[in-house]
């Protein structure tokens, strides 16, 4: 999985989505932006919480599948529709509390304001 990328949003409102670490130029304005400023530690921390949350979204569907094909190919095809209603048990009871967990998430995104060359600008961590 790919890394969780910062938003930065520079004073002249160009908003950009960069890697923590380097140091990014606005091709506007050319005020640059030092995004090691971010604590590495945090920043890994919630990159870790949010594909935590993305690889359970993403179990429950390949569990169904796994459970759907072993017991057309072990007991009989014509239980293929119970594939349909495993992936409706995962829609309807585990999805609303996946989706809680995302929103939860998403209220605990850290912040941290770090200065460009010149002035203070937001940062915030994008997915």
């Amino acid at each position: 999985m790919k890394q969780v990328q910062l938003a930065i949003t520079c004073r002249c409102g160009r908003s950009e989505r960069v890697q923590l670490g380097p140091v990014w130029s606005c091709p506007q304005c050319g005020s640059e932006w030092d995004t090691s400023q971010v604590p590495a530690e945090e920043y890994q921390a919630y990159g870790r919480a949010v594909r935590r949350v993305q690889l359970l979204s993403l179990s429950g569907v390949l569990v169904c599948a796994v459970l759907t094909a072993l017991l057309a190919l072990l007991v009989s095809p014509a239980l293929l529709p119970v594939g349909i209603v495993l992936l409706g048990v995962w829609y309807f009871w585990y999805l609303p509390t996946h989706r809680k967990q995302i929103k939860r998430l998403y209220e605990t995104l850290p912040r941290w304001e770090i200065a460009p060359s010149d002035s203070n600008h937001n940062v915030d961590p994008a997915s």
